[in-house]
């Protein structure tokens, strides 16, 4: 296996802190823009469910994954530090507050063969075009290169989401 595996992690919900449910609520498809990156003076629209039985949220949510990512402003630094290939932040919302950015990722690289991934793929790949990918088009996952974790590190510990090397075994069970 290639040394390029030990690169990359993903970032996946904290589920016993998340208390939500956070929804893509705008009208406009961004799927239908395949491969391009994209721009908006206007927030991407999303809307959060809250569990009922859930205790009182006092600070505003830092990261949120799903099908789609969500980062607070305060991580744009981060992402501006890295170079992103195919890759948009937009303004985004949640309940109609500002103070978001939604990642848009259209970088995929296919590495999946079967239900694992190969790494070596990535090794005539440059690292600019390999920062952030998916790693096939109807993955539902994000790849993230070490460098831009270390910079999203540096801006604050996150407290909805997790990051994960690839080498964890439960990656492969999400792909299955």
């Amino acid at each position: 296996m290639s040394n390029i595996f030990n690169e990359y992690y993903i970032v996946n919900k904290k589920y016993n802190n998340v208390d939500f449910v956070i929804s893509y609520d705008d009208e406009r498809d961004f799927d239908i823009t395949s491969g391009c990156t994209l721009s908006s003076f206007f927030p991407v629209n999303f809307s959060c469910l809250e569990f009922p039985t859930r205790k009182e949220r006092t600070e505003n949510i830092d990261v949120y994954v799903s099908c789609e990512i969500l980062f607070s402003k305060e991580y744009i630094s981060a992402f501006g530090k890295c170079p992103l290939y195919k890759t948009s932040l937009l303004p985004a919302s949640i309940n109609n507050e500002i103070g978001y950015f939604y990642l848009h990722c259209e970088n995929h690289i296919d590495i999946l063969k079967g239900d694992k991934m190969d790494f070596s793929i990535l090794a005539d790949i440059p690292l600019h075009k390999r920062t952030l990918f998916r790693p096939s088009e109807d993955a539902m996952i994000y790849l993230f290169h070490a460098s831009l974790v270390e910079e999203i590190g540096k801006v604050g510990h996150l407290k909805y989401s997790n990051v994960i090397p690839v080498g964890d075994s439960s990656i492969e069970r999400m792909l299955s």
